[in-house]
């Protein structure tokens, strides 16, 4: 990452070039000037989908723009960058907060309105009936407001669980509110009416209007919990505030540095997929992406997401972030995209080969019979009774039906493509996938000795018995990767997937293709699925 007190002035030359042809101004404020507003959301802890993007639009005076401030510390104490207005526009207007916690509150995060009432700013009485250190009250101090302005300021209000009552004052204006928990359960904005001391009134936010800053440019809100013992609810929240200007000058200028924390990073997907790529930022910014060094559109967040093309492969995808201050450009980040070829086996086919009258076992005990048939490490075993091939991945039902026995069922995959792999295993009864971890140079990879592999590096297994029981399964990784390699899907999904969770190795990708083996038996209608994702690199 390079800021821009690091840059060459010719590079910041043709980065300005560059920026300015889309009609964004890099290092300058705008002279004109109209009347905006200000919004602040609080996102609370423990739910990342509650931050607003810059493009939505929220509130009881809806606006875009709104400045999320993360205060899911230890402290809940601290102060805010500075914000920006409606328009975008840099001002050096901040929020102090005090509080002693925060959370989310019960409601979603389908629609803006509900992102910005799901994360809260709390208060959290301690002790209970005694609180100690301000702990029941929730301090919000606006600074640096031009003295000479007027504005509305709108105050929400939200809490995780009912039964919370607040009261939230400015000046010689207080309002008592009885705070709701889920806005997508209300689905509309109420607004507080309440001014009797102790006469608490259903409503999820108070609006004061006319409302002048003091000598030094600030406005102070303070919202306390009403304590009641023992208490009904843990606390009390205010999920954001809005300033709305009404009249005064202009807002002062912000005066801080932008910087770039964390580059985006390169990614390998097949066309037609959805990238993602996050910049992460500090202090007051704004962001334009770019490819190839030309800007994208409306791709204006610190995350960024599309649909891959072909044509997109080998694309440079930088963030340009900046403010009226500096200007910062991330390290490319590189985008590779492979055409979205059909998965194959090698041949097209696989070899069954099935042992019968194997015994009666099931579950566990069924693998168990099978794999004394099966020749391998220690075990001589027998030839199978029946071999035959079928097309594709599936293995139909034995017809005519048979009983006690088990299938072994074996080819090679090569993969064309790289990328991510997923083998699927479905059957009736106990089954158990193999794959092949040795490579042998100059051709293709033996069959796995069912008799040696280890489970849970070597072998995945779905066992109808013992569902509860089985989680190990694996992420594994070409040892020696070739850039053509495939996505893969082998047999049906059905049931949940159980992710891997051991580090292994698979062999080289190109002409000495991956070997692997499944086992089948039967005896057990339940049906499962494990699945492998293989990391290709």
């Amino acid at each position: 990452m390079k800021t821009a007190s690091t840059l060459k002035s010719l590079v910041y030359g043709k980065l300005s070039s560059m920026v300015v042809s889309a009609g964004i101004i890099v290092g300058v404020t705008s002279s004109s000037w109209a009347a905006s507003n200000l919004g602040a959301s609080f996102i609370g802890r423990n739910d990342p989908t509650d931050v607003l993007f810059r493009t939505d639009s929220a509130g009881v005076f809806p606006q875009t723009w709104w400045n999320n401030i993360d205060q899911g510390g230890t402290t809940f104490k601290g102060t805010s960058q500075s914000l920006l207005d409606d328009g975008g526009n840099f001002t050096n207007v901040k929020i102090v907060y005090d509080a002693s916690d925060a959370w989310v509150s019960d409601g979603g995060t389908a629609t803006p309105n509900e992102k910005l009432m799901k994360g809260i700013l709390k208060a959290n009485p301690n002790p209970d009936c005694a609180p100690l250190n301000n702990s029941d009250r929730i301090r919000l101090t606006i600074t640096n407001l031009p003295p000479t302005g007027v504005y509305n300021v709108v105050v929400y209000s939200m809490h995780n669980g009912i039964g919370a009552e607040m009261s939230v004052g400015i000046g010689a204006t207080t309002y008592y509110i009885s705070q709701e928990n889920s806005f997508t359960l209300v689905g509309s904005f109420v607004l507080a009416t309440s001014t009797t001391p102790g006469s608490y009134a259903d409503a999820n936010y108070a609006q004061f209007n006319n409302v002048s800053p003091a000598g030094d440019g600030t406005i102070v809100i303070d919202c306390f919990k009403n304590v009641i013992c023992p208490q009904i609810a843990d606390g009390i929240g205010v999920p954001g505030i809005q300033v709305v200007q009404v009249s005064g000058p202009a807002y002062p200028p912000n005066t801080s540095t932008c910087a770039i924390t964390a580059d985006p990073v390169g990614t390998l997907t097949v066309e037609g997929s959805q990238v993602t790529f996050v910049v992460a930022d500090t202090a007051p910014c704004r962001v334009q992406w770019t490819k190839n060094g030309v800007n994208i559109p409306g791709a204006n967040d610190e995350t960024l997401k599309f649909t891959a093309a072909l044509s997109d492969n080998n694309a440079l995808i930088r963030a340009v972030v900046y403010n009226n201050v500096n200007t910062n450009v991330s390290n490319p980040a590189l985008l590779q995209v492979d055409a979205n070829t059909p998965p194959a086996f090698t041949q097209g086919l696989l070899k069954v080969e099935q042992w019968q009258n194997i015994g009666g076992g099931v579950g566990s005990g069924g693998l168990s019979d099978l794999k004394t048939n099966i020749p391998g490490l220690g075990v001589t075993g027998r030839p199978p009774t029946t071999t035959y091939y079928v097309g594709g991945g599936n293995v139909p039902t034995t017809s005519p039906n048979v009983d006690s026995f088990g299938d072994r069922i074996w080819g090679w995959i090569k993969p064309d493509v790289t990328g991510d792999y997923f083998l699927f295993i479905r059957s009736d009864d106990s089954s158990e996938l193999y794959i092949n971890q040795t490579p042998v140079a100059g051709t293709t990879n033996a069959l796995p000795d069912v008799q040696a592999a280890l489970e849970g590096r070597y072998r995945w297994r779905h066992d109808a018995t013992r569902l509860a029981a089985v989680h190990r399964h694996n992420t594994c990784q070409l040892a020696n990767p070739d850039p053509r390699c495939e996505r893969v899907h082998h047999g049906q999904p059905c049931g949940p997937p159980r992710q891997c969770d051991n580090a292994a190795k698979i062999n080289h990708c190109d002409s000495r293709a991956q070997s692997f083996l499944h086992r089948w038996s039967h005896n057990d209608t339940d049906r499962g699925r494990i699945r492998n994702p293989m990391a290709v690199q």
